[in-house]
């Protein structure tokens, strides 16, 4: 009877701690699709900076201007997403 009394007590320590704590566990996939087009002029600089994900930059010839797109991903909801920032800073020196 003893053994019974902690293995139950065991359980609701065990669902108490339990409930409520999803915040850092992994779901389903949230993404934002951003999407910037910049004037630039001939021989302008580019930077970019990056701490996390991949970054893939694409040349195309002529015109005056960059497509800029990425993607925000998480797997930790929406909150987690709107934590991350894309930054566009025209201007000298060079776009970032």
């Amino acid at each position: 009877m003893q053994g019974t009394v902690y293995a139950v007590l065991a359980l609701v320590v065990l669902a108490t701690a339990l409930s409520g704590c999803t915040g850092g566990v992994p779901g389903l996939e949230e993404t934002e699709q951003f999407d910037r087009t910049v004037a630039v002029e001939p021989g302008s600089g580019i930077v970019v900076t990056n701490r996390n994900g991949n970054v893939a930059v694409n040349v195309r010839e002529g015109g005056n201007d960059v497509g800029i797109t990425a993607v925000k991903r998480s797997v930790y909801g929406r909150s987690e997403l709107d934590k991350v920032r894309i930054e566009v800073t025209e201007g000298d020196p060079p776009l970032r």
